[in-house]
């Protein structure tokens, strides 16, 4: 089987940021250096993941197999749910319409499997329709869930105090819906089209550095709000384009390295990306360490947990 090792390192990366941004990295030292690291290059961690999923999951959704994969799916969102189930409900004060929104969007960084399970199914009932309407209407998703999150950062309805408030949600933008389908159609599309192969190197390389160029002037000007206050964004105006360069660029990457099987990192890697939140509030709660103090701190406690996590994995399939 064909190994996309320039994926799989791409997927160390992406790990390393997402522990970074839940870290704080960087915020004690700098607000710039730390919105840099969190909302700036971790702006298209998520984004890449699904883009990576809905590529690897072409030929499954296009030959209608898709049971398989939407049961492995479905048991990875509910077991790492009930693992965080104490962070997510207060049993002391229950609040039973933030449990259930937990529960259907998904407990901090596990709203990721929720995208990728509710954007699957719905790429899975429009497969039938043509490349190009699949694409329109993944773009015009995404468009809304970025107007969405636009207008609830900068308060566009504020005459309007109960749709302002819904507006600010994270789960009205950060949803299957809107961030998901529209990302894991990318990654099908390019699979299915073949489109790495047929993009001129010369015509990627440049339109990826003009998308970068822009989507690091988006998080410049969104850091100051355009009036001196910090704000963070889940996805950005340029995220669909420059994510979609990012990928094609690194699967184009002519990287073999024979003696090292990167396939061998995938457990270890998802089991990073499920536990590390554990290790972050503990040693928050019961330590005081500098944001490099407690990224070092939970990436090894979370090598360490992995090991014991992929032995369980061997007998409980669906825990990875």
């Amino acid at each position: 089987m064909q190994r996309y090792q320039s994926i799989d390192l791409l997927k160390v990366v992406l790990v390393l940021l997402v522990v970074a941004t839940h870290s704080s990295f960087l915020y004690d030292y700098s607000q710039a250096m730390g919105h840099a690291i969190s909302n700036g290059l971790v702006r298209v961690v998520a984004p890449l993941f699904l883009i990576i999923s809905g590529y690897f999951s072409e030929r499954i959704l296009r030959e209608g197999n898709a049971a398989r994969w939407l049961k492995r799916v479905v048991f990875l969102y509910l077991t790492w749910m009930l693992i965080y189930l104490p962070y997510w409900v207060d049993f002391d004060e229950l609040n039973p319409f933030r449990s259930i929104i937990s529960l259907i969007f998904g407990y901090h960084h596990i709203w990721y499997v929720s995208a990728l399970l509710g954007g699957g199914v719905v790429l899975y009932f429009l497969k039938s329709h043509s490349n190009r309407t699949l694409l329109i209407v993944a773009s015009l998703f995404f468009g809304i869930g970025a107007f969405i999150e636009y207008a609830g950062e900068y308060h566009l309805f504020s005459a309007i105090p109960i749709v302002d408030k819904l507006l600010g949600l994270s789960f009205s933008h950060r949803n299957f819906l809107l961030i998901g389908f529209p990302f894991l159609t990318v990654g099908y599309l390019i699979k299915k089209t073949g489109f790495e192969h047929k993009i001129k190197q010369s015509t990627l390389i440049i339109s990826l550095i003009i998308s970068v160029l822009i989507f690091t002037l988006e998080s410049v000007v969104l850091f100051f709000r355009l009036s001196g206050r910090y704000g963070g964004f889940d996805v950005y105006i340029m995220s669909f384009f420059t994510c979609s360069l990012i990928f094609l660029s690194v699967l184009n990457l002519p990287i073999e390295l024979k003696k090292f099987r990167t396939e061998s990192m995938r457990y270890y890697l998802a089991s990073i990306y499920f536990i590390h939140p554990i290790f972050i509030i503990n040693y928050n709660k019961y330590f005081e360490l500098t944001s490099i103090g407690l990224m070092l701190s939970t990436l090894v406690s979370s090598v360490i947990a992995s090991y014991f996590i992929i032995q369980v994995h061997k007998r409980f399939k669906y825990i990875l």
